[in-house]
Parts: structure tokens; sequence; C-alpha cells
């Protein structure tokens, strides 16, 4: 079982391509200016089956071959986590994508993430820093890494560039999501707006 954030299809700025990007709900690290702070309650959102996040994320008849799992913090439900990873494997998903607020050595002794490691083609490790924000790439802050876990990709696909940064989609219900890399000024706006 995975507790879900939401499910966001045909994303340009959450990795290199046409990527469905999915958000998992709960994080206890508290990095301070974090973007997705709806994403921390871990009660909050809707538990599912990692099937069922599978076929939302590879709809079935669908060609999908790029999956970006940001959160929350994907560690922090680590045995869904691995469960979906193999899943998507099994469906033939050629480039998975990990975002982790965990560095890459904290996961290195963390039990069972070797298992997570194995199936993930890039993860970007590392704590958001509102005060070393980029604005740019995969990386939001400059203490952050990617790490390429395969030959999949390069470095220089991870650089979406500033024009690439933030898409904005509005949902049928009228609900408006904002994904991606936003600037600092961004993310200051949204801050306060959210007040």
């Amino acid at each position: 079982m995975l507790q879900v954030a939401g499910v966001l299809l045909g994303s340009t700025v959450n990795g290199p391509g046409r990527r469905n990007v999915l958000h998992l709900q709960g994080c206890t690290l508290g990095c301070r200016g974090c973007f997705n702070p709806g994403t921390h309650d871990a009660s909050a959102g809707s538990r599912e089956p990692f099937e069922g996040v599978a076929n939302a994320l590879v709809p079935a008849g669908a060609e999908v071959q790029a999956i970006t799992i940001s959160g929350g913090e994907p560690f922090q439900q680590l045995d869904g986590l691995v469960a979906l990873l193999r899943e998507l494997r099994r469906r033939r998903v050629d480039s998975i994508v990990v975002f982790s607020g965990y560095s890459m050595a904290e996961l290195e002794v963390m039990t069972g993430a070797a298992a997570a490691l194995a199936e993930i083609d890039v993860l970007v490790a590392g704590r958001y820093e509102a005060s070393e924000a980029t604005g740019l790439g995969l990386c939001a802050s400059r203490n952050q890494r990617a790490h390429l876990l395969t030959h999949r990709h390069t470095l220089e696909e991870l650089q979406l560039g500033e024009a690439a940064a933030v898409e904005i989609t509005i949902l049928p219900d009228g609900n408006v999501i904002m994904s991606g890399f936003p600037s600092p000024a961004l993310r200051r706006a949204v801050a306060a707006l959210d007040g």
C-alpha cells in the first residue's frame, strides 16, 4: 500500500522528456521552504494498493516510457515504493526518476533502500535548502545531488533550464497544480499566497 498525494500525467518539468508523476503523501524531514508542504501529513491523501498506483501511472493501452516519483518522502514508504518500482519495470517503463530528501549516504545505510535504488535510473537526493535554491534543473538547491544509477540518462539531460522550470495544470474540478522547480522569487510569492 502507498499513501498518495496525487498523480500528474504528461509533465515536462519533472525529468527528461514527457513523464507521468507520482506525488506520495507523508514526510517527516521538515525542510524549511519545501515547495510541497501539502504532502507532509502522512494521514492526508488516499491509501492505494501499489497495483492501482501503477495503473494510474501507466494506463491500460498507453505507452508510458518515463515516470517520476516525488513526495512527500518516497523512502518513508519503502515497502510500497519497492513494490511499485518493480511493477513499473515489469510494465517496461524505461526511465524512473525519484526525488528524496535523504542523502545518498543516508539511503546507503537505510535497511531495504538498496532494493529501491536497484530499480531507479536517477535519484535526486538531499534535503531542500531554501538558502541554496537554484531555480534551475532537477536539483532545487545547490546541496542536492543527481545520482545516475544506470546509464539511461546523462547529467546534461537533467538540466531543464529556467524556461521549463514550472508548469501549471488546471484540473477538471478547478484545482490548480503547480509542478516543477520554481525560482526562489516564485517560491516566495506562492508562500505569501498560502500565507
